[in-house]
C-alpha cells in the first residue's frame, strides 16, 4: 500500500499531482479556486509524509522529521477542518450559502482547537503494522474525533451538486472504515483515502464546464460575449469597405465583424 514506505509515499504524491494540474486546468472562476486547490494540497500532505518515513527509517534527522510529522499532522486536523467545509461554501451558489454556514462555522472551530491541542503538546510517531501512527494529546479524542467528522464531510453531504455530495458520501465512508479497521493510524490512513478521492474534486469542475451554471463566484477572465457587442454606424462602415476584401479571402464576414466590434471598444 502507498503508506508502506517512503518510496511509494513519493510516488503517490507524483501521482496527485498530475490530478492537481488537471484541476487546476479547470479552475475558472475565483470561487472555485479553494476548491480546486485541495487535489495539490494533498500531493504537499502526502509527500511530507514521505518525510516522516524517512524519519521513522532512519534515514533522515531527528530534527527534520519531527517538523515533517508536526507539519503533515497540523495540516491534518488544524486545518483541514476548516478549509473543506468553506471551500465547499464558495462552490455552492449565493441562494445555496446560507445552510452551509454552520458548517464552516463549526469547521473553524474544530480547526482551532485540534491545531491548538496538537501544537501545545509533543506529537510523535511510529510504524505500525506497515503504517505510521501519530500520537497527540489523547484527552478530547472522542469529541474530537465526532467534531472532525462533522466539518470535514457535512458541508459536501448538503451540496447541491450531485458529484459534491458523492465526494463527501466517499470521505464518510473512508473515515468509517479507517476508524473500525486501524483507529491507531487514522491519521495517516484516512488522508491517503482523502487524497485518492480528490479525483471528486477534478469530476466536480469537470461537471461544472460541461454546462452547469455555475451560479456565482466572478470569473478569473472575463470574456465578453460577442452576442452582447453592438454593430454601430461606423463598424458598418468599416465593413462597406473590408467586405470585398473578405470576399475575396473566403473568410467569415461574421466572425470579422465581431472582431472589429471586439477591437473598437477594447478599454
Amino acid at each position: 500500500m502507498v503508506c508502506f514506505s517512503a518510496s511509494a509515499d513519493f510516488v503517490a504524491a507524483g501521482a496527485f499531482a498530475t490530478v492537481a494540474v488537471a484541476t487546476l486546468c479547470q479552475v475558472r472562476r475565483r470561487s472555485e479556486v479553494l476548491f480546486g486547490v485541495l487535489p495539490a494540497l494533498f500531493a504537499l500532505h502526502q509527500l511530507t509524509e514521505g518525510f516522516v518515513w524517512l524519519r521513522v527509517d532512519g534515514g533522515l534527522s531527528a530534527s527534520a522529521g519531527d517538523a515533517a510529522a508536526y507539519a503533515y499532522v497540523l495540516y491534518a486536523q488544524g486545518i483541514l477542518p476548516a478549509l473543506v467545509p468553506l471551500s465547499v461554501l464558495l462552490m455552492e451558489p449565493p441562494g445555496r450559502r446560507r445552510r452551509l454556514v454552520p458548517f464552516v462555522i463549526f469547521g473553524v472551530l474544530t480547526a482551532v482547537f485540534l491545531f491548538w491541542v496538537d501544537a501545545a503538546h509533543a506529537i510523535s510517531c511510529h510504524e505500525q503494522q506497515h503504517c505510521i501512527a501519530y500520537e497527540t494529546d489523547g484527552r478530547f479524542l472522542g469529541v474530537a474525533v465526532f467534531a472532525y467528522v462533522v466539518a470535514t464531510c457535512g458541508a459536501a453531504l448538503f451540496s447541491g451538486y450531485p458529484w459534491m455530495v458523492i465526494f463527501g458520501v466517499a470521505n464518510l465512508a473512508g473515515m468509517a472504515v479507517t476508524l473500525i479497521l486501524r483507529a491507531s493510524a487514522f491519521t495517516s490512513l484516512w488522508c491517503l483515502y482523502s487524497a485518492v478521492t480528490s479525483v471528486f474534486v477534478l469530476l466536480v469542475l469537470l461537471r461544472r464546464r460541461r454546462g452547469q451554471p455555475p451560479g456565482d463566484g466572478r470569473a478569473l477572465v472575463r470574456i465578453r460575449p460577442a452576442t452582447q457587442i453592438s454593430h454601430s454606424r461606423q463598424d458598418q462602415r468599416c465593413m462597406r469597405v473590408i467586405l470585398p476584401v473578405i470576399r475575396c479571402s473566403h473568410v467569415d464576414p461574421v466572425r470579422v465583424r465581431v472582431l472589429v466590434g471586439a477591437v473598437r471598444r477594447r478599454p
